[in-house]
């Protein structure tokens, strides 16, 4: 456990805005699958699947 004197990294956040129709198949994806308990952690993975799926398009060039 970190003492007092130490700081904790807190994670930064941005908002990013999303249309309506797609924050609803989100929400429903949600709900039928189960893994996600949220919005942001559902798109949170999605980014990081993109972002690694992007990279290795780039190591293939």
């Amino acid at each position: 456990m970190p003492r007092k004197s130490q700081s904790v990294k807190k994670k930064q956040y941005i908002t990013v805005s999303i249309p309506t129709d797609l924050a609803e198949e989100i929400d429903k994806l949600i709900e039928t699958n189960p893994g996600y308990i949220s919005r942001q952690e559902f798109i949170i993975d999605a980014i990081r699947r993109r972002i690694e799926e992007l990279i290795k398009l780039e190591c293939k060039k």
